[in-house]
C-alpha cells in the first residue's frame, strides 16, 4: 500500500499543470502579463466562459506572457489556443510565433518554440505551441506570443505547460504495437490424401511484398546509367518504393518556359515501374521562392495561373497511372510564394483541387520539414492537415520529411511530435528520412530507434529514405552505404 501511494504521488507531480490560470477563467488575467500591450477579460471563449483579449500592442514583440518555474535539462511542451480578431490592412494573413526567454549571467536568451504561418481570421481558435528543452542552469522561463504586426489583436484560451517525461519502456511498448499492427497469424492446412511420409516434410515461406512501404530517393541519372548495376541492385533488392529526388521538380525540369525536360525523370520513372517499383511524385509545386522556376517570379497572377495549369496538365499526361502519390506544394509552411503572387491565401487548396480534376485516383500530399526533427512546425502542420481535411480538400496524407541534422535528444520528444501530427487523422508517410551522424555506430543506433518508433505508429504507412549512397546523397554523414559497399541487402 505504501509503495502504491508513492508511485501515485510521483505521477501526479510529474504531470502537473505548470501554467497558472491556464483556462483563463480567473477573476483577473493574472498571472498572465501583457508586455507592451493591454490584456483584458473577454467572453469570446473556446471553452468555459471567458478568454483573455490582447489589444493596443505597441510593437511586434508586444504580447501576453507568463513566467513559470521549470527544471534544467528537462523537456516540456506548451500549447495555447489563439484566435485572431483582425488583419492589418494589406495582409491576407499573419505569422505567429510562440517563444520563451530566460536569463543567464544577466544575459537574456530568446528561443522560438513554434512558428505558425499564414494564420487567417476565418480559422477561429487555433492551437499554437510545441515542445522545448530547458538549458542547463535555468530554473525560470517566460513564455510569450509574438506577431510582427503590432496592430493585430487576438484572444487567448486554454493553455497548458507540462513535462515530457522519459519512458524507459518505450521500445518494449513499440515492439508490442508492432506485433499488433504489422503482423498477422498465418494458418497453413496440409491435406495428405496419399498418406505420404511427412516426417521430413518442410515448408518454407518467403515474404516478397510488404503492405508497409519501405523506399528510397534515387537519382534519375544513376538509374539510367547501365554501369551503375550495384546501385540498381541495391535499390531493387532492398526497397519496393522510390522517389525520384530532383528530376520531377518544376524548377529543374523547365528552366525555360514552354520547354520542359522529359528525357530525364520520366525514363527513370518508366524503368522503376518496369521493375515493379512504386513511385512517389515529388513535387508538383514548391512554394519556397528560390525553388521556383525563375521565369515565373515576376509573372502576373493571370499568367502564373496559366503556367501552373500547364505544369499540372503536362506532368499528369506523363505520369498518370505511373506514380502513386504526389507532393502537391512542397514545404508550404516555409514558403508562400504562390499565396503572395496570386493574392490568394488558399491557393494550395486550389492546387489539390486542380490535380484531383486531372486524376481522381491520385493520392495527394502535403510535405513538410521541422515536424519531428524539431517542433517549430509540428502543431502548425497538424492544424494545416486538419483544416484541409475539414474543408473538403482532396488530401490523402501528410508527408513528414524527417531530416535529423543531429542525434535526437529524446525519443520521447520525437514520439510527442509524431503523435501531435497524427491528431490530424490523416495517413502519415515518412518521406525523406536521414540521420546526419558521422559516427556509424551512433547512426545505426539512432536509426534503429527511429525506425522502430515509426514502424510501431498506427498512422505511419511508409518510410522513404532520402538516398543511401555516400557519393549520391546531399550529405555524406547521412549515407547508409559507401560506393564500395553498395551490394546485397540491408
Amino acid at each position: 500500500m505504501f509503495t502504491v501511494l508513492i508511485l501515485a504521488i510521483a505521477y501526479t507531480v510529474t504531470h502537473a499543470e505548470i501554467v497558472q490560470n491556464a483556462n483563463m477563467e480567473g477573476s483577473s488575467v493574472a498571472p498572465w502579463h501583457c508586455h507592451g500591450c493591454t490584456a483584458s477579460i473577454s467572453h469570446d471563449s473556446l471553452n468555459g466562459k471567458q478568454s483573455i483579449m490582447i489589444s493596443h500592442r505597441r510593437a511586434g514583440w508586444a504580447g501576453i506572457e507568463q513566467t513559470v518555474h521549470v527544471q534544467p535539462n528537462h523537456n516540456y511542451f506548451f500549447n495555447v489556443h489563439l484566435k485572431l480578431l483582425n488583419l492589418v490592412q494589406g495582409h491576407m494573413y499573419h505569422h505567429i510565433s510562440v517563444k520563451f526567454k530566460y536569463s543567464v549571467n544577466n544575459h537574456v536568451h530568446y528561443v522560438r518554440i513554434s512558428y505558425s504561418p499564414m494564420q487567417q481570421v476565418s480559422f477561429g481558435y487555433q492551437e499554437l505551441g510545441g515542445d522545448f528543452h530547458v538549458p542547463n542552469g535555468v530554473n525560470s522561463i517566460t513564455i510569450y506570443i509574438e506577431i510582427n504586426e503590432a496592430k493585430v489583436n487576438y484572444v487567448l484560451d486554454d493553455a497548458t505547460l507540462q513535462e515530457i517525461t522519459p519512458n524507459t519502456n518505450w521500445k518494449s511498448e513499440a515492439q508490442a504495437r508492432i506485433e499488433k499492427l504489422r503482423k498477422a497469424p498465418l494458418n497453413i492446412k496440409i491435406e495428405n490424401h496419399d498418406n505420404a511420409d511427412t516426417s521430413n516434410f518442410k515448408i518454407e515461406i518467403k515474404q516478397v511484398k510488404s503492405s508497409f512501404a519501405f523506399g528510397t530517393a534515387v537519382r534519375a541519372d544513376i538509374m539510367m546509367d547501365q554501369n551503375q548495376k550495384a546501385y540498381h541492385d541495391f535499390v531493387y533488392n532492398n526497397f519496393e518504393w522510390a522517389t525520384i529526388a530532383n528530376n520531377l521538380k518544376w524548377r529543374l525540369m523547365e528552366f525555360t518556359q514552354g520547354h520542359p525536360i522529359w528525357n530525364r525523370g520520366i525514363p527513370a520513372l518508366n524503368l522503376l515501374r518496369s521493375k515493379g517499383m512504386k513511385v512517389r511524385g515529388h513535387n508538383m509545386f514548391w512554394g519556397v521562392k528560390h525553388n521556383c522556376p525563375k521565369w515565373i517570379l515576376n509573372m502576373t497572377s493571370s499568367d502564373l495561373n496559366n503556367a501552373m495549369h500547364a505544369r499540372i496538365h503536362g506532368m499528369m499526361q506523363h505520369t498518370t497511372g505511373k506514380v502513386e502519390h504526389w507532393d502537391v506544394n512542397n514545404e508550404n509552411l516555409h514558403g508562400d510564394f504562390y499565396e503572395q503572387r496570386m493574392s490568394n491565401p488558399n491557393i494550395t487548396m486550389n492546387m489539390f483541387e486542380w490535380m484531383r480534376l486531372q486524376d481522381k485516383n491520385m493520392k495527394l500530399f502535403l510535405n513538410e520539414f521541422n515536424v519531428v526533427m524539431d517542433s517549430s512546425a509540428t502543431t502548425a502542420y497538424r492544424n494545416q492537415g486538419t483544416l484541409f481535411k475539414t474543408s473538403g480538400v482532396p488530401i490523402y496524407g501528410l508527408g513528414v520529411q524527417s531530416h535529423f541534422h543531429s542525434v535526437p535528444r529524446s525519443i520521447d520528444v520525437v514520439k510527442y511530435r509524431l503523435d501531435k501530427v497524427a491528431e490530424a487523422d490523416l495517413p502519415l508517410w515518412i518521406t525523406e528520412l536521414t540521420i546526419h551522424e558521422a559516427d556509424e555506430n551512433k547512426k545505426a543506433a539512432v536509426l534503429e530507434d527511429i525506425m522502430t518508433l515509426y514502424f510501431s505508429h498506427s498512422s505511419v504507412q511508409g518510410i522513404i529514405f532520402w538516398g543511401f549512397q555516400d557519393s549520391s546523397i546531399h550529405d555524406h554523414a547521412a549515407a547508409l552505404t559507401s560506393d564500395n559497399t553498395v551490394v546485397g541487402t540491408l
